[in-house]
């Protein structure tokens, strides 16, 4: 699921089109029904906008309780002004500014991982740590909370619509082609989305699980 998070492949309505698109062609949102559900939408449907703000706020609180845990003398208030100020924690998303989809990809920003560093009580090491155990926090959060809740609505509407897990194995007669152009454009829509990977290879953290990982990145353009 992380990987499928970052690269945007998580099973959504437009995802599944790739594979069944005979089966969800008509298919909208699960919960707004107006919508096409790609994986932005999912955690901004208007649906989970109440959800998100609230794991948005459970978020910095973790932040600030993995900061003293990590040995930092902080000063709360300073600490909650500063960071409210950064784009990842705004409620509303801008695509050319790091938003809280990002954290929900798995991807550390490199605008907070600095003004950690800046607080000069916290080593390179805890630093990735920090950010990893914030991640999973996310991930956890926006999995129990959205997604998991998503999926059972789905599953619902699918029983409803008489469709069975026979049906969404079956090949489908448009899959070819758009896969094969999808697989062609990746490497342009991820490159096009972020430059100066920094120091990537040294926060690829190999854990309890393989494919465990932290991404520390620039976006592209001012943050």
């Amino acid at each position: 699921m992380k990987i499928q998070r970052l690269i945007e492949e998580i099973p959504t309505i437009e995802q599944m089109k790739k594979s069944s698109y005979e089966i969800y062609q008509d298919f909208k949102c699960v919960f707004c029904y107006k919508k096409k559900e790609d994986f932005h939408h999912v955690w901004t449907c208007r649906h989970n906008r109440k959800i998100l703000k609230q794991i948005i706020k459970r978020t910095i609180d973790k932040l600030i309780r993995l900061l003293k845990e990590y040995g930092a003398t902080v000063d709360e208030n300073k600490i909650l002004t500063d960071i409210n100020k950064f784009d990842i924690f705004f409620p509303k998303f801008r695509k050319d500014k790091f938003n809280f989809i990002d954290l929900i990809k798995g991807i550390f920003p490199k605008q907070l991982y600095d003004y950690i560093e800046k607080l000069e009580v916290i080593g390179k090491k805890n630093i990735v740590s920090l950010g990893t155990e914030l991640l999973q926090y996310v991930m956890d959060e926006t999995k129990q909370h959205i997604w998991l809740p998503r999926c059972e609505k789905l599953k619902i509407i699918e029983k409803r619509h008489g469709i069975t897990e026979k049906d969404k194995k079956k090949s489908d007669s448009n899959v070819g082609k758009e896969k094969q152009e999808d697989i062609l454009q990746r490497p342009i829509n991820l490159f096009g989305r972020y430059e100066d990977l920094e120091g990537v290879k040294e926060y690829i953290l190999f854990g309890k699980e393989i494919l465990d990982f932290t991404v520390v990145v620039n976006r592209v353009g001012k943050i």
